[in-house]
């Protein structure tokens, strides 16, 4: 019977000449690395750490610390957390301007819908927009000046054994 023919080796001892191979990132760094992309995922979403946390698996304080830790990814929650918000001012801006479908109900049973605007949704992203919607409210002092404060602190005693107190430091009598 012939000889097998000699088995290769994965790992040859000597280079190949080639380019070194790029290490993997260990199987933990992999699983972070999912878990921020989960995170960021999320929180275009909802723009909520909270329910981006959960998405992705992870505590709270882990996402701030990924967030302290890294300014690439500082960068991409600020993003994330944008185009929710985003998200939300067309969602107001189609129910300040187009509507919404309400249903008209007779007897428990919805027989028709109309639509309905929304007024309060129309003056506030006005008012983000077009400063001429604004309120326009001054604080100012005498003759227009700055506004002055006075911070007034009161000390309390109260005398265990009488149960009375006074501003002045004695008890009450009668």
């Amino acid at each position: 019977m012939p000889d097998p023919a000699p088995k290769k080796r994965k790992h040859p001892t000597k280079p190949s000449g080639g380019t070194r191979p790029t290490k993997k990132p260990q199987p933990r760094v992999r699983m972070a690395n999912k878990n921020r992309k989960a995170f960021l995922a999320a929180l275009k979403i909802s723009a909520s750490v909270t329910r981006a946390a959960q998405a992705a698996g992870v505590s709270r304080t882990r996402a701030y610390q990924w967030r302290d830790g890294s300014e690439e990814f500082a960068q991409a929650w600020d993003d994330a957390v944008d185009e929710a918000v985003d998200s939300l001012e067309q969602e107001a801006w189609r129910r300040a301007r187009d509507g919404v479908d309400k249903p008209v109900t007779f007897q428990g049973q919805i027989t028709d819908t109309y639509l309905e605007y929304s007024d309060p949704l129309l003056m506030f992203l006005l008012r983000g927009h077009r400063p001429r919607f604004k309120d326009k409210v001054e604080h100012t002092g005498p003759d227009g000046g700055p506004l002055q404060t006075v911070t007034r602190i009161e000390r309390v005693l109260i005398d265990p054994k009488n149960q009375g107190s006074s501003r002045d430091g004695t008890a009450d009598h009668d």
